[in-house]
């Protein structure tokens, strides 16, 4: 009697047991689902990531970045480096027809033919970077 006490309850165990499994992956799909539905990057919430997208904000930040801005400096005695925009440049290097002379650990000194100027990180530049000088 005892042996069909306990097979009588594996079948009901079972069924539970299934039933269980079956609203956690509901559940789990549920969560799923809102969360890409909720946290899905559309265009109307500023998140996009499409190529026409992104070439339209890069062009935007190259028509505010001045020509010119020192946007970092990397100091090392032996091996000093700016950042020119968005080129690293070492003492003698040449940018848009600029000579980075020297580069201290708050600033860079430049020429442009005769004229030599100091620039410090994320200073305005200099209007030798936009100009002609002999």
């Amino acid at each position: 009697m005892i042996l069909n006490d306990t097979y009588s309850n594996q079948p009901r165990n079972k069924g539970k047991i299934l039933l269980s499994i079956i609203m956690l992956a509901f559940i789990s799909i549920a969560i799923v689902v809102f969360m890409v539905y909720h946290f899905s990057v559309t265009p109307d919430n500023g998140l996009t990531c499409s190529p026409s997208a992104v070439k339209s904000e890069s062009k935007t930040i190259k028509a505010k970045t001045k020509k010119g801005v020192v946007t970092g400096i990397t100091y090392d005695p032996d091996s000093p480096s700016a950042l020119i925009n968005e080129t690293i440049v070492y003492p003698g290097d040449l940018v848009h027809e600029v000579v980075v002379v020297d580069i201290q650990n708050d600033a860079v000194t430049f020429a442009k033919g005769n004229f030599i100027w100091q620039q410090k990180v994320l200073a305005s530049p200099n209007r030798a970077w936009s100009k002609h000088v002999h």
